[in-house]
């Protein structure tokens, strides 16, 4: 419940606020701040509260609002009335009437602010029960401390937030005897006593109070941080020397520590025990001397040992970490509430550490720590303060849970150049905080370089252009500062609060300086030569004297190289030595610069005499494949990789040119995988000098899993040309980044480009790109640009995933083929000819044996050897290569086997090998492409017909169509005259499958001499038409409508280019003279496929046809030769009878339909009396956009619909034809097997007798005045006789014919008039 007072109070006082009043009330007159009588601030204005009506409630009320407990009651005859102070004051309130459980008395009932009048010249004392006692907490003097307060309802204190007030403060300090205000604080805990207090919060003050709690207060159970006030009189003390709690005593004088017998100070008013109590140095003390004296300084000596120590890790930590009290031998910790600068300002001058760098907060420490943290809190020093025990704070009476104070001062940051091959160049790092960090590159300045140097004695700074290991670990999150000419003391650090993620692309910081030397040897091996130095941008020898160059100094020589141990040395006289260095050596030194240093030749030595050192050992730096791969360092008895971050481009250069592998090139694609690295980086004392005179920095610890150093230099780049038949042709293939990669077309684009790849590879120059022979096998990504020809140090290739793969051939191309054989066949024998760019030359049989013949019948793909011999030519141009096989090279290449010697021989190799050639066959794979119902017998194809056409098959594997020419289809239809180009068939299921590559230089015989290879093929298989194959023909005798058939089918052909050409060719070919005239018609299925294109050359029409489209045309070809005659008119009907029925139903139709239209209501009985039936499309009819029907389109009703019946668009569906399945709607009868409309290659070509129906459905519609009508359906069969359209000038000689079939329709192949399935009437 006294949360809910509390809120209600809070609430009161915000209301009151926010309407621009304040109203408080107080005793006053009285012995203490509770009893008085009663005055009430409002507006600005103290004014009385009139006892009018006054009751036991009203006073209840007061002693609760004023924190003073409760009402006394008065004793018998004990007067509660005195004289009025102020009778001409306003009254505020009067007529007051409570229920005593009001929060405050302007709550209870009243007639309001300064309305009733109240004439009495006496106002009301009250009594209530509280007795209010101040003080301040012990432990900082009688004039400094958290405020506390004493009452008969127990102990409290005040707490401390943004409404006290100076006024508030000043008011405890007078009443405490010491004199202003001087600071008020606040603690982050209660006070601590035997008894806990409660907290209370302090209300507003308006100056004029006697007493602090005439300033209004209340328990505030949510108040944590006390009030801590220092007054003036308070005397701040402190011990001069190293020992916070023994030594001379000092006193505070204003903004210095004075002797305390130099002071005002008064030790009357205090003891030795106070004074180490205020000191937080124990409990007790002694002064010696007890009073003060002109020669003697008073010394306190406490009970306690304090000292101030730095903590890391639980360790002392010397100039950083956490700021703890070491209270003899317990930690005591210091919290970082309100820590700043000037505190660890204090801690790093009382250390004696240099100018503080960093104050802030630690970690987080529990009281159980071992530290003991948490008992300084609210520190709060100044320049003046010696120790930091004696600043201002707080002293904890048990540990609590804080954040440690940590500093970081100047003296404990440290800087060092790791990671390089000395002590005067690396990598930038520096300790702070306890830490190696290294240092990014982002910030840094010259000035840094300088500073860092100087520090490490190391002279000035030089820049660097060697590369370091980048290291790992965090990345110093501040930045360092340092001015001009300034040491690393004296350098500042920005700390950056905001800890950003390392970007792994954040460069760090290299330097060289000065005075950083380079050890090496020259004019012998890796570990054998001189040695000198390089330092400065200058070179000294190492002097030969005596004195200084003996074995302990050639042993440190060979131990700093990584050369092993020393095996001899000597001296040796240079040439002009200008500069010369001796070093002093011990056998302790691992390196020649921790050796006493004397410039110049030491006194008496030779001038010209230098030290000459043989060591054990021996260094290399090479690539793990030719030209190419990972870099392999050996040295110091340890060979492995090198790291990717500490090789140059310049050292890729001198390592590519050392191995005379040309210039190195870009690394493309992602980076591979970290392995363990051997050597962190390489340093050359010049970069004329090879790497492997190079100092070595090794990579030594558990942080060398890196990624490896690569170099690829040009002299990797290697194309070939892959073939299984031909030399200096094939597929082009590149070894690129340690990978054999497939070359784009794009690649191949210039003349240049493609003369490169031959003159490489010794096959002169470039002819002509070939189309990719077989099935791309190499998945690795593809290059898409070579390097230009001649010195690629500005190479760039780049690789591309789905470009097309490239063939090439070169001048130099040749190809081995078996001609003449003994029997003619497709047995692999025959004489060997090499054929070439310059023709085909007999092959000499000198020097050939049965290994040769191996390697080359295992080529030509026919097996094993079975012999071979000599046969006579009269050939007078022969091949002048001889062949030599090794016996080991039954699975290689012929070419491999080639030699430049020149044979004598004329007489020529004829080879026999076991197999034969796989034979080459036609299957009529095709389906179909049209269903053609012929008007008269047409000739049946014969076996050769059939053996000239269809999927081409080589062995058992169909040959796949990637990179097939006409070239090839020749040869395949050797035996049925020329080959006809058709378009290939697509693969089973859409995906690879297996087939045969052919490739074949048009002189073969057959397929099965052409170059060939199994593999997959992946876009199609090849299918062949031979003109052995082909007939022509026409749909009627002498005349109609040209077709073809020549890849199984008969098919209709495009419109005629040369009419009177190819027509004249067709009727002799059909004997029936020459033409009479050629006419087009739109073709009833899918626009022909197929042409007869006739040229003055050409005599026989079917070595006219090829395969095309026709252009966006879709009109069929007709020819009409003199012998044509129109077919007799049947018996029967005449046609004009057929013709007037036919339009008869038709107005009868349409005249059915008009009425429906103008009649709605008769159609929606209808659909009342066919309930159920699905609603179909409205037709035409029934929004009544149709027209009349064209006579002249009767003869095109064969193709409306099922058995000629034509389905209507109306969106309703009747009983009727509910049960009509959708697709057999579509349904073709024209004269001939069923066809679906969804199949047009199926239509007939030739007008057959066809019956027809038309079926009318009623549209949707509802009309009130017909309450039935029956579904009328129409039926009627109608022959038509097609009339061909004959030109003007041939209308005389074409009789028209009829048959007497009733009920069907025949048309003579006037097929431009027949209704398409899709058509509208």
């Amino acid at each position: 419940m006294s949360w809910l007072l509390l809120l209600l109070w809070a609430t009161v006082l915000h209301l009151e606020s926010t309407q621009g009043v304040e109203t408080r009330l107080k005793l006053n007159g009285g012995e203490g701040p509770c009893q008085g009588y009663i005055q009430v601030f409002r507006n600005g204005v103290w004014g009385f509260v009139g006892d009018q009506d006054w009751t036991d409630a009203n006073e209840q009320v007061v002693c609760r609002s004023t924190g003073c407990g409760a009402r006394v009651a008065p004793d018998a005859g004990d007067a509660r009335s005195v004289m009025h102070p102020s009778p001409g004051d306003v009254t505020w309130m009067n007529e007051v009437t409570c229920s005593g459980t009001e929060e405050h008395l302007w709550l209870c009932n009243f007639p309001g602010w300064n309305v009733s009048v109240y004439n009495k010249d006496t106002v009301r004392m009250i009594y209530c029960t509280e007795k209010i006692s101040l003080s301040l907490s012990e432990g900082e003097g009688a004039c400094a401390g958290s405020l506390l307060f004493n009452s008969s309802s127990g102990p409290g204190f005040l707490c401390a937030d943004m409404s006290v007030s100076d006024v508030a403060a000043k008011l405890v300090c007078g009443a405490l005897g010491c004199g202003e205000k001087e600071k008020i604080l606040q603690l982050r805990a209660p006070p601590t006593g035997s008894a806990p207090r409660k907290p209370f919060s302090l209300g507003s003050c308006s100056g004029d109070e006697q007493h602090l709690w005439q300033c209004g207060v209340r328990q505030d159970t949510r108040c944590t941080k006390p009030l801590f006030i220092i007054c003036s009189g308070h005397t701040k003390l402190s011990i001069s020397g190293n020992n916070m709690c023994s030594g001379p005593l000092l006193v505070e004088d204003g903004s210095t520590w004075t002797p305390v017998c130099q002071s005002s100070f008064s030790l009357n008013n205090t003891t030795p025990d106070s004074m180490c109590r205020q000191m937080r140095c124990g409990s007790s003390g002694r002064l010696e001397p007890a009073q003060c004296n002109s020669s003697t300084p008073l010394t306190l000596t406490c009970s306690d040992n304090v000292q101030l120590v730095l903590m890391h890790n639980r360790k002392p930590s010397g100039c950083f970490g956490s700021v703890h009290m070491n209270r003899s031998g317990v930690l005591e910790g210091v919290c970082s509430d309100g820590w700043d600068t000037n505190d660890g300002a204090v801690v790093c001058r009382e250390l004696g550490c240099g100018p503080v760098i960093y104050p802030g907060k630690g970690s987080v420490t529990q009281g159980s720590s071992i530290t003991q943290a948490g008992r300084f809190n609210m520190v709060e020093c100044e320049d003046k303060d010696q120790h930091l025990l004696h600043c201002l704070s707080r002293y904890e009476q048990r540990s609590i849970s804080c954040k440690e104070a940590r500093v970081v001062c100047t003296d404990s940051v440290k800087v060092r150049l790791v990671d390089g091959p000395g002590r005067c160049a690396g990598r930038v790092e520096l300790l702070y905080d306890g830490s190696w960090w290294r240092v990014s590159e982002e910030g840094w300045t010259n000035m840094n370089s300088r500073s860092v140097c100087g520090a490490l004695g190391c002279g000035k700074t030089q820049g660097t252009s060697d590369r370091f290991s980048k290291g790992t670990g965090e990345v110093f999150p501040h930045k360092l500062e340092c001015s001009p000419q300034s040491e690393l003391s004296n350098c500042s650090i920005k700390i950056n609060n905001l800890r950003r993620p390392e970007n792994p692309q954040t460069k760090m910081k290299m330097l060289t300086c000065d005075d950083h030397a380079l050890l090496y040897l020259s004019g012998g091996s890796s570990c054998s030569g001189v040695v000198q130095v390089q330092n400065a941008g200058h070179t000294y020898f190492l002097s030969g004297s005596h004195s200084t160059w003996h074995q302990d100094s050639a042993n440190v020589v060979c131990r700093h190289l990584g050369c092993g141990a020393r095996v001899s040395f000597t001296t040796v006289n240079a040439t002009d030595p200008q500069r010369m260095r001796s070093y002093n050596c011990s056998s302790r030194e691992d390196s020649l610069f921790d050796c006493p240093m004397t410039e110049g030749q030491t006194e008496g030595a030779n001038q010209s005499e230098v030290a000459f050192v043989t060591c054990s050992g021996s260094r290399s730096v090479r690539l793990q494949g030719e030209c190419w791969g990972q870099v392999e360092v050996c040295g110091d008895g340890v060979c492995g990789a090198l790291s990717q971050e500490g090789l140059t481009d310049g050292q890729a250069a001198r390592l590519c040119e050392d191995l005379g592998c040309g210039d190195p090139l870009p690394l493309t694609g992602p980076e591979g995988q970290k392995v363990v690295v051997a050597f962190l980086s390489l340093h050359q004392a010049q970069p004329s000098l090879p790497l492997e005179q190079a100092s070595m920095v090794r990579c030594k610890g558990e942080l060398c899993t890196r990624l490896a150093a690569h170099v690829f230099c040009s002299g990797s780049i290697k194309a070939q040309l892959v073939d299984p038949r031909d030399h200096c042709s094939g597929n082009v293939e590149m070894f690129y980044h340690d990978k054999t990669r497939l070359v784009c077309q794009e690649a191949l684009q210039t003349a240049e480009a493609k003369d490169a790849i031959c003159r490489e590879l010794g096959c002169g120059t470039a002819l002509s790109p070939l189309r990719y022979f077989g099935s791309p096998h190499l998945k690795d990504s593809r290059v898409r640009t070579l390097c230009p020809a001649g010195s690629r140090r500005d190479c760039s290739v780049s690789l591309d995933q789905s470009c097309s793969p490239a063939g090439l051939r070169c001048s130099e191309w040749r190809r081995m083929v078996l001609k003449l054989p003994d029997v003619p066949g497709v047995k692999c024998e025959g004489l060997v000819f090499v054929y070439r760019e310059r023709g085909c030359a007999p092959v000499p049989s000198e020097g050939w044996t049965s290994t040769e013949g191996r390697v080359l019948c295992h080529n030509l793909g026919c097996g094993d050897y079975e012999s071979h011999e000599s046969r006579n030519s009269s050939r007078t141009s022969w091949w002048d290569r001889s062949y030599r096989c090794g016996n080991g090279s039954n699975g290689s290449n012929i070419w491999e086997c080639e030699h430049n010697k020149t044979t004598t021989s004329r007489k020529q190799l004829y080879l026999r090998c076991h197999d034969s050639y796989p034979a080459s066959t036609l299957h009529l794979a095709l389906p179909p492409a049209l269903n053609l119902a012929l008007p008269h017998a047409l000739p049946t194809p014969s076996p050769r017909q059939r053996n000239c056409y269809g999927q081409l098959f080589l062995g058992d594997l169909g040959v796949c169509d990637a990179g097939w020419s006409r070239n090839e289809s020749q040869i395949a239809c050797q035996g049925c005259s020329n080959a006809i180009n058709i378009k290939s068939t697509a693969t089973r299921g859409g995906g690879a499958v297996k087939g045969v590559h052919v490739s074949c230089l048009g002189s073969e015989e057959h397929l099965g001499q052409c170059k060939t290879i199994k593999e997959s093929c992946s876009t199609g298989l090849v299918s062949v038409a031979c003109v052995a194959g082909v007939e022509v023909n026409v749909s009627r005798k002498c005349g109609g409508r040209v077709l073809v058939r020549y890849r199984g089918t008969w098919e209709p052909v495009c419109s005629l280019r040369d009419q009177t050409k190819e027509a004249n060719l067709l009727c002799a070919k059909l004997g029936c003279s020459s033409s009479n005239y050629v006419n087009t018609k739109p073709a009833l299925g899918p626009a022909p496929e197929t042409a007869l294109r006739c040229e003055e050359k050409h005599k026989d029409i079917k070595y006219c046809i090829q395969q095309e489209s026709c252009k966006g045309s879709s009109a069929d070809a007709y020819v009409y030769c003199q012998g044509y005659q129109e077919e007799p008119q049947p018996s029967g009907l005449p046609v004009s009878l057929v013709v007037g029925l036919f339009l008869g139903a038709l107005a009868l139709v349409t005249l059915g339909l008009f009425c429906f239209f103008l009649r709605k209501r008769l159609v929606y009985s209808v659909k009342l009396q066919f309930s159920g039936r699905s609603v179909r499309k409205q037709s035409s009819f029934e929004s009544g956009d149709y027209e009349e029907p064209n006579l002249n389109q009767m003869d095109t009703l064969t193709g409306l619909g099922v058995n000629g019946r034509r389905a209507s668009d109306s969106s309703q569906s009747y009983d009727d034809i509910a049960g009509e399945d959708d697709d057999a709607a579509k349904t073709l009868t024209v004269g001939g097997p069923a066809v679906t409309r969804d199949d047009p290659s199926h239509v007939n070509l030739f007008a057959e007798p066809a019956s027809f129906e038309v079926q009318l459905e009623d549209s949707q519609g509802s009309y009130d005045d017909v309450s039935s009508i029956p579904l009328a359906i129409i039926e009627e069969a109608v022959l038509v006789h097609e009339i061909p359209d004959i030109p003007q000038h041939h209308q005389d000689d074409e009789p028209g014919q009829t048959n007497g079939r009733h009920g069907d329709v025949e048309a003579e192949e006037d097929e431009e008039g027949y209704l398409q399935p899709d058509q509208q009437v």
